[in-house]
């Protein structure tokens, strides 16, 4: 695999892992705001965006294939 296909797979994977923990990817959702930063545990419990900080209404659990 070339160096090129490496550093991107890194890049994405690095834009695709929880903000908080910085171990699980990310896969909560939350609404209205879709921000899609953080991992469901972590996203349990929050009542504001970490991104825009609007009120979460729900948050859903994402599944990327």
């Amino acid at each position: 695999m070339s160096d090129t296909f490496v550093e991107e797979n890194k890049r994405l994977r690095s834009m695709s892992t929880c903000d908080k923990c910085k171990t699980n990817q990310s896969n909560a959702l939350f609404l209205p705001c879709a921000h899609h930063v953080m991992c469901i545990d972590c996203a349990r419990d929050l009542k504001l965006c970490p991104v825009c900080n609007r009120k979460v209404d729900e948050t859903i659990r994402t599944f990327m294939s």
